[in-house]
């Protein structure tokens, strides 16, 4: 999240290749199962995409549209708009933009159910035994639905 802290308070300027750059890494570190975390790379992503956003929209202050690509992005990728909020709102202080971070994570969570599950959703369907997964026969020979 140096990243995004950088951005935030000016001393960081990123290309507009940045969040493309970040979410391949992210992926690329999670395919194969490295464990690695969820939140400071989705909030340096959502940075990226708000300074990327700063190149069309250069007449924006630089740091609400960081945030509110912070808050979009985390939004949208664990589908908690109000924990996305919260963090963001607490991580910048921004007490002015409480409606357009709100409603940001809101949108934003909402268009990424049209396109994905719940992460935690996934993640423990992923996780789950295969003694638990509907259908699957255990081992003393009764079956489960």
């Amino acid at each position: 999240m140096p990243e995004a802290r950088a951005m935030l308070e000016g001393r960081a300027r990123l290309g507009a290749t940045y969040p493309l750059l970040k979410m391949a890494s992210m992926v690329g570190s999670y395919l194969p199962g490295a464990p690695g975390g969820l939140f400071a790379p989705s909030l340096a992503i959502g940075a990226g995409i708000g300074n990327a956003l700063h190149l069309i929209f250069g007449q924006m202050q630089l740091p609400m549209l960081i945030a509110l690509g912070m808050v979009g992005y985390l939004a949208a990728v664990t589908q908690s708009p109000i924990t996305a909020f919260v963090i963001v709102i607490e991580m910048i202080n921004g007490h002015a933009l409480v409606i357009s971070l709100m409603a940001t994570a809101l949108i934003s969570s909402q268009v990424s159910k049209l396109f994905a599950p719940a992460l935690y959703e996934a993640l423990s369907e992923r996780y789950r035994s295969p003694s638990d997964a509907p259908g699957i026969a255990v081992a003393d020979g009764s079956h489960r639905k």
